[in-house]
């Protein structure tokens, strides 16, 4: 408790102030008792002074004692938990934001729903009403990866059990104000996004003081994002009317001659000198177009206005393939009646009335649009639409497909979970070992982490835990470890896949059955670094 040589002598002085004071003031009240002792001789006076000397030892021992326990209760009452993260230099960022502490607010959050404040409804440490600025801070962890990144926990402890979670949506809101953290006086709704479907999640609450989950309740709202299933609908339809050049045997059109009138733009003395030109014929081949030799005179709703059906594209979308007859030059037997939008129901008869062919066709554009572009320029926006597409599938895939609504009462970290099932699953004692990179004699392996196949969970196994590993052949699971020098080991879902399943069932239950991790090469520097680790096989969601 006491530094350097001035507060000694500081504590000293008051020590002999506490002793002296009560003693003198005795004296004081009783004068005449001091004048009628005798006299004393030295030995009196060094077997006096040792008394004081050892009485003020003690009482300072007393007073030093005092003030360790307190400063160690005031140590455990402000200690906290701290997450400890597998890379020091990496972690899931905060988003800032800044409200005004004294008017309602809505802050809405990027990957959608929203935070409720009331304004007036801030405190501080000290429970005062604060006004004015105050800066928000939310981050959310919605994966393994990232639930890994920032070390948040994923068991749960209670009656001496512990069992594993999948999160459906995990999130941290903190606030400040000139660097103090704030209070909430009442209740707040939240409405935060979700990416498992599936229903059966608790909502839990991280206890700052020790990191362990408390649960609060299992009653939220939830609701569909359906502005996000709206937009896949909108960019799965896009992404199947693209043309990819060639085009595949299902587009068609009815008749060679609207392919000569595409070609010639209905010049009709071009078409008619290029009638038999073979040129016509190998440039549909680049498009990869097909025809028939049926003349259809039939007219079409397609975008709101009246298209010959001739001079269309056509998908063939059931019925199998055309057969050889339909592409004979005496084949003209045709039927065409809608189905609904742009699909139509196509019946084919051979000339002799003997065979017939039925199946629906979509007309994907006319003729003459196909025809305004070279194959090469269709081919080069073809990859160009496509890259924009994927582009907007990852932006979608970041978005949540629902929303869950709750209300907190303090900041804090919070998360919807349940817990991960191992009934079928064979017990193990497992033994890890690394194989290959160059470690330092004194690294031992005391912790990897376990992540199961397409679930959002990560299983924190530490040294004393390998001999409760649960495994299943229908369960794959895949092994990571943190190395020196922020390297990592892995047992992939290819080793899952190559476990020896009757070695395990048939080996004694307390013999250790080896799981042997490989160190990758390179360092893990960036967040993306892991996503890549998990992107391969294991889905996020």
């Amino acid at each position: 408790m006491v530094t350097g040589a001035a507060k000694p002598q500081t504590q000293q002085k008051k020590l002999r102030f506490f002793c002296a004071g009560p003693s003198e003031q005795r004296a004081s009240a009783q004068p005449g008792r001091h004048r009628r002792q005798a006299p004393k001789n030295n030995q009196q006076k060094k077997k006096e002074a040792m008394k004081t000397k050892i009485y003020l030892a003690a009482l300072a021992l007393l007073s030093l004692m005092a003030c360790q326990e307190k400063k160690t209760t005031e140590v455990l009452a402000s200690s906290q938990w701290e997450a400890q993260r597998p890379f020091a230099n990496i972690d899931i960022p905060f988003e800032d934001y800044e409200i005004d502490a004294d008017r309602d607010t809505v802050l809405a959050l990027p990957q959608g729903g929203a935070f409720y404040f009331k304004g007036g409804a801030l405190r501080n440490e000290n429970g005062d009403r604060i006004s004015g600025k105050v800066s928000l801070k939310y981050r959310i962890f919605h994966d393994a990866p990232s639930a890994f990144l920032a070390a948040m926990p994923m068991s749960y402890e209670a009656q001496g059990e512990k069992r594993y979670m999948a999160t459906a949506g995990m999130f941290e809101l903190r606030a400040e104000q000139n660097g103090s953290k704030l209070k909430m006086a009442e209740a707040m709704k939240i409405t935060t996004p979700s990416f498992q479907k599936e229903g059966n999640y608790s909502f839990f609450h991280l206890k700052d003081e020790d990191g362990k989950w408390e649960y609060l309740d299992q009653e939220y709202e939830i609701v569909e994002n359906k502005s996000k299933q709206k937009a896949l609908k909108k960019v799965n339809y896009k992404a199947q009317s693209l043309l990819k050049m060639p085009l595949e045997a299902k587009y068609f059109c009815f008749d060679y001659s609207a392919i000569l009138d595409a070609t010639y733009n209905n010049n009709y003395g071009k078409i008619y000198e290029n009638r038999e030109n073979p040129l016509v014929g190998q440039k549909a081949q680049q498009y990869g177009l097909s025809w028939l030799n049926s003349q259809c005179y039939k007219y079409i709703d397609y975008q709101g206005s009246k298209q010959p059906a001739a001079m269309m594209v056509w998908k063939r979308l059931s019925g199998g393939r055309f057969p050889a007859w339909a592409k004979d030059k005496d084949f003209d037997a045709l039927d065409l009646q809608p189905i609904r939008g742009n699909i139509y129901q196509l019946t084919l008869n051979s000339n002799d009335g003997t065979e017939e062919w039925s199946g629906r066709i979509e007309a994907v554009m006319p003729l003459m649009q196909l025809y305004r572009y070279s194959p090469q320029s269709w081919a080069k926006n073809y990859e160009k639409n496509m890259a924009e597409i994927e582009v907007e599938m990852q932006r979608l895939s970041q978005e949540a497909d629902l929303f869950r609504s709750f209300e907190i009462s303090d900041f804090g970290i919070y998360n919807y979970d349940r817990f991960l099932k191992w009934d079928e699953a064979l017990p193990l004692v497992a033994q890890f070992e690394i194989e290959g990179g160059e470690l330092p004699a004194s690294f031992r392996l005391d912790k990897v982490f376990c992540f199961p196949l397409n679930e959002a969970s990560l299983i924190d196994l530490p040294a004393r835990d390998w001999n409760k590993l649960r495994i299943s052949p229908d369960r794959p699971l895949r092994f990571l470890a943190v190395l020196p020098n922020d390297q990592v080991a892995l047992f992939d879902l290819d080793d899952f896949a190559a476990i020896d399943w009757s070695e395990i069932k048939d080996r004694p239950a307390d013999q250790p059955y080896t799981i042997v991790l490989r160190a990758q090469p390179g360092q893990i520097k960036t967040a993306e670094e892991v996503q890549q680790l998990f992107a391969p096989k294991m889905a996020a969601r």
